[in-house]
């Protein structure tokens, strides 16, 4: 798995790809605060676990960004 600055990184493209077109997604912003809906993040969850990211959907409602989560996943595997 990547570092944490990488891991946010991918975490922060995967949710771009599926934001209502015209919104704009940064690791700081919120999932849902930037319009992601919890099917959105199925999806993303999907994503992220085929590239070897171990992520839940619960994760997504307890770190609130994408920065929060790289950070907890990154714990994770330490």
């Amino acid at each position: 798995m990547a570092g944490s600055d990488e891991l946010e990184q991918v975490i922060a493209a995967a949710c771009a790809a599926h934001l209502p077109a015209g919104a704009d997604f940064a690791p700081g912003s919120g999932f849902f605060e930037a319009g992601l809906t919890s099917k959105a993040l199925s999806v993303v969850m999907v994503e992220l676990k085929e590239q070897g990211i171990p992520v839940t959907l619960l994760d997504f409602f307890k770190y609130h960004n994408a920065a929060a989560l790289a950070a907890e996943l990154s714990c994770r595997r330490a």
